[in-house]
């Protein structure tokens, strides 16, 4: 015979992240009534404190191994500008996917040897961009694609 205990908290809490209080949602201590009373509904709510932890635990996990690491953090994930200076600040590097990112990313502060370019369907513009900002490393995903980029480093050379 099998007993079920119920747990004390929802499964999806997080302490001192996602916590019920008082019968109510916590986002870092914070009331989310009291947030979307202040700034109106639909409310996005991101974590500096979680996204620190994570990177954090991240960066530790990395000592362990005999290895270097280095982690990229994928802006198509999030790009708000507030959470890319975070990463920013955390140390470690940006994987960017368009123009509008890599553009993001050099005006937080990232620098060029900080990003790498990938994806699919890079426009001549981005290349363009990519390329005259000198950044780390920009992926391809085939030989046509290495054209593209060859054509780009010779237009900038002939700029």
């Amino acid at each position: 015979m099998s007993t079920t205990v119920a747990a004390s908290s929802p499964a999806w809490t997080i302490p001192d992240y996602l916590e019920v209080r008082e019968g109510r949602l916590a986002i870092n201590g914070a009331d989310a009534l009291e947030l979307v009373r202040k700034y109106d509904s639909p409310l996005f709510v991101f974590s500096g404190p979680r996204i620190r932890s994570n990177i954090n635990r991240l960066k530790a996990a990395a000592k362990s191994v005999e290895h270097p690491i280095r982690f990229f953090y994928a802006s198509k994930a999030n790009s708000n500008m507030a959470v890319l200076k975070l990463v920013l600040e955390t140390g470690i590097d940006l994987e960017v996917n368009s123009g509008g990112e890599l553009f993001k990313a050099l005006r937080v502060g990232f620098r060029p040897d900080q990003i790498i370019f990938n994806g699919t369907s890079k426009s001549d513009s981005e290349l363009d961009e990519a390329v005259r900002a000198g950044i780390y490393a920009i992926n391809v995903d085939s030989i046509y694609e290495i054209g593209l980029v060859e054509a780009a480093v010779k237009r900038m050379a002939a700029a």
